[in-house]
């Protein structure tokens, strides 16, 4: 069985002291630094979404924000291809399921 004297003991509690001191600011700035992280990652993907919804909205070229209403299938001013919602852009057709003639 290994038996510290009380010197040595005192120096292995000021080790470990030390070591806890120096790790808990440590870690409360690690804790710190990344929900700060985490927050501007989520303010900056919402912005950035909200930004692409109403380019869309008002017909906006996603990439470049140019007006695209008039162009059919890119954008004129950057070349992205442009898609639109279907209604906007007559493809998408509701099968009429009634018989013809009711």
């Amino acid at each position: 069985m290994l038996r510290a004297s009380g010197r040595e003991l005192q120096t292995l509690q000021g080790i470990a002291s030390l070591i806890i001191h120096t790790v808990e600011p440590v870690r409360d700035l690690l804790l710190i630094g990344s929900g700060l992280m985490l927050a501007g990652y989520v303010v900056f993907a919402w912005r950035r979404a909200r930004e692409r919804r109403r380019r869309w909205r008002q017909d906006l070229c996603p990439a470049c924000g140019y007006d695209v209403r008039s162009s059919a299938e890119k954008c004129p001013e950057c070349g992205t291809p442009i898609g639109r919602f279907p209604r906007d852009s007559g493809t998408f057709v509701i099968p009429d399921e009634r018989a013809p003639g009711e």
